[in-house]
């Protein structure tokens, strides 16, 4: 949060795949348009 955002960022790419979460939801969402 806040000045620690881009720490918190770095953690979760430390911690998962180098694609941030934001990415996947919006994959996630996008097959989901496709498929409907």
């Amino acid at each position: 949060g806040n000045d620690g955002e881009m720490a918190e960022d770095a953690v979760c790419i430390d911690d998962s795949p180098p694609v941030p979460v934001d990415v996947s939801v919006d994959d996630v969402v996008l097959a989901a348009g496709l498929t409907q």
